[in-house]
């Protein structure tokens, strides 16, 4: 939550359903000003609109990997307070090898106040054409320019399949990602075959392993894959260990604290 709050401004409340988005609003909305909210589920989300003195506006950071635009803003629309003003927020990848956001729709700003319709506009002034080049979970980072996978000591150029699939995992990590999903996600013209994705995911793990994460991503036996990032596993701590990193999971009792609640003995 960003700790400067002008009292005059509408406070941003951010629902973040794609970690592309959500790590890309983060320097155009803070240079916005005002208050931010950061939640993750629809609940929460009604709870902190609710909670509010001056009427905010949502951004719907993405949306869940399975739905589309318009199924996505219908459940929002179900749990939020009315009239609520709200921003969509997509990316475009197609383009260029860097991910440009895009507000995918907004209210009728028409029927708005000049004030509320300004402060819309400059939001949504800076959050559409921002790119982003680095996607970060923890101690990895995914390069968009290079199409490399590493740490800060080391990385790993990935094939254009294998690297369709670790920006989707990235985007969306302690999801099962849904075997159909996982089969489009791959640059053919149609969904390719199951074998060809164990096969990817396979080389992708080989790779997270050589980079000192064996367990990044997990099968979950006719359902799909799920991508766990380095700040919930247990080989991150032991990395920044290694690299001589300060941390309070370095120590005897955040590393107990951290098995404890892995459930790990």
């Amino acid at each position: 939550m960003n700790a400067v709050v002008y009292e005059s401004v509408r406070p941003l409340v951010v629902l973040e359903r794609d970690s592309l988005i959500s790590q890309a609003l983060q320097y155009p909305l803070a240079v916005a000003g005002g208050a931010i909210y950061r939640v993750s589920d629809l609940h929460r989300t009604g709870l902190v609109l609710r909670a509010q003195s001056t009427a905010p506006i949502l951004i719907l950071a993405g949306k869940p990997p399975e739905s589309d635009w318009s199924e996505w803003i219908s459940q929002v629309r179900a749990v939020i307070p009315a009239p609520c003003l709200w921003i969509a927020v997509d990316c475009a990848e197609e383009s260029s090898a860097i991910p440009m956001l895009t507000v995918k729709a907004l209210p009728d700003t028409g029927r708005l106040g000049e004030s509320d319709r300004d402060r819309l506009l400059a939001v949504t002034a800076r959050i559409q054409n921002f790119g982003i080049s680095t996607l970060t979970h923890g101690l990895l980072h995914a390069d968009f320019r290079n199409k490399t996978v590493g740490t800060p000591a080391k990385s790993v150029t990935l094939e254009e399949r294998q690297w369709s699939l670790l920006r989707l995992f990235f985007r969306y990590p302690l999801q099962v990602l849904s075997m159909a999903l996982l089969q489009r996600a791959l640059p053919t013209t149609k969904p390719a075959a199951l074998s060809a994705i164990y096969s990817e995911i396979h080389m992708l793990r080989s790779y997270l392993r050589y980079l000192g994460f064996d367990n990044a991503i997990i099968n979950f036996h006719r359902r799909g894959y799920q991508f766990i990032p380095p700040v919930f596993s247990p080989q991150s701590c032991m990395l920044r260990a290694r690299m001589g990193r300060t941390s309070t999971l370095d120590t005897a009792k955040g590393r107990t604290a951290l098995r404890t609640s892995l459930g790990v003995g």
